[in-house]
């Protein structure tokens, strides 16, 4: 799954990205750490804000907090005014790879899965190596049912960055759609050897075990995923899966 796997590897890369950026800027430098944090998204919300109201920064560093802010937003799963962000801090630096990938995240969790597969198609052209740029969209690309070119997708992100566990759930999300379930459990295994917390990787899983006959291994791995995320079942149906 897309979201809650791929925003914070995204917000912490940008974190360090624009602490850097920023020496000497003029804000006060604790405005920019809770901005950057995220680790509680009301104070990030009211940190960047503060930036960007003051209109002190280079227009760089405006579109870093636009985008620290909607991150915040997505965190919350407020998805409009985080897409909102994400658009004006494109507009201030057109070549923010890290925007388009949370913008379209952002477009996938609202079902605009076009919109999400054009924000990542775009990143890939402008940095063809970003696996999560693949990994995005390979993952809404297996929801719109096109799964060879989603397939594909996923084995350049693994290529790119090899064992790299979101990419794991969304291959085996691509196989179980294929109906490869020997080759989803494996991937979904895969997943979970790395973190054993992912709901979806769970769940997922069970599906297959279910559908190849496995009825108290689909069980548990399905309790299992419902103890971690009370809404997994839910987002599965949504992605077309139940």
């Amino acid at each position: 799954m897309r979201w809650t796997l791929g925003a914070v590897p995204t917000l912490v890369l940008w974190m360090s990205v624009l602490w850097a950026g920023c020496a000497g800027a003029q804000t006060p430098p604790e405005n920019w750490q809770n901005c950057a944090s995220g680790r509680d998204p009301d104070t990030s919300i009211k940190a960047c804000s503060a930036i960007i109201e003051a209109g002190k920064e280079e227009p760089e560093h405006i579109a870093g907090a636009y985008l620290d802010r909607g991150l915040s937003y997505a965190a919350k799963d407020e998805y409009q005014p985080a897409i909102a962000d994400f658009t004006q801090a494109l507009k201030l630096n057109p070549t923010l790879i890290y925007a388009l990938i949370a913008r379209g995240d952002a477009y996938g969790e609202t079902g605009k899965y076009d919109l999400a597969m054009a924000d990542y198609s775009q990143a890939i052209q402008e940095q063809p190596g970003s696996a999560d740029a693949w990994n995005g969209r390979c993952f809404y690309r297996a929801v719109a049912g096109r799964l060879p070119e989603a397939l594909a997708d996923c084995n350049e992100a693994l290529r790119l960055r090899p064992a790299y566990t979101e990419t794991l759930d969304s291959r085996a999300f691509v196989y179980l759609k294929m109906k490869n379930y020997d080759a989803a459990i494996a991937d979904y295994d895969a997943a979970l050897r790395a973190d054993p917390k992912i709901a979806s990787s769970f769940y997922g899983r069970g599906l297959a075990k279910r559908a190849k006959g496995d009825a108290a291994g689909a069980k548990t791995d399905i309790d299992t995923a419902r103890s971690i995320d009370p809404d997994v079942a839910s987002d599965f149906v949504r992605y077309g899966l139940e």
